[in-house]
């Protein structure tokens, strides 16, 4: 049973180690719906190595990877796709759009 503890702790430990910071910045998530009007500038995508249990957590990374990414293509608001947890990554895309008035 120690064995398994220490595996997890290395493991819990080698997680924490990639935790991007929250992103705080002007870029805002919004519906499919609500970006009419606005430019699409590009689809991004960004993987994560957190998967099964910690697999939400990998999603979470994602996003805040994403929106730091959007904010430096000059985004304004993101769309974001659907999350894929896997068995050896999680991945998440987003589309990156620049709305009139957003600044």
């Amino acid at each position: 049973m120690s064995r398994l503890a220490a595996c997890l702790a290395v493991l819990a430990l080698g997680a924490c180690s990639s935790v991007p910071e929250r992103y705080h910045g002007p870029v805002r998530v919004l519906s499919e719906e609500a970006v009419a009007g606005c430019v699409l500038l590009d689809e991004i995508e960004t993987s994560s190595g957190l998967v099964g249990l910690l697999g939400p957590k990998g999603v979470d990374n994602n996003r805040q990877v994403l929106l730091s990414r959007a904010e430096r293509m000059d985004g304004t608001h993101v769309v974001w796709g659907k999350p894929l947890v896997g068995d050896r990554s999680t991945s998440l895309s987003a589309r990156v759009y620049r709305c009139p008035d957003a600044r």
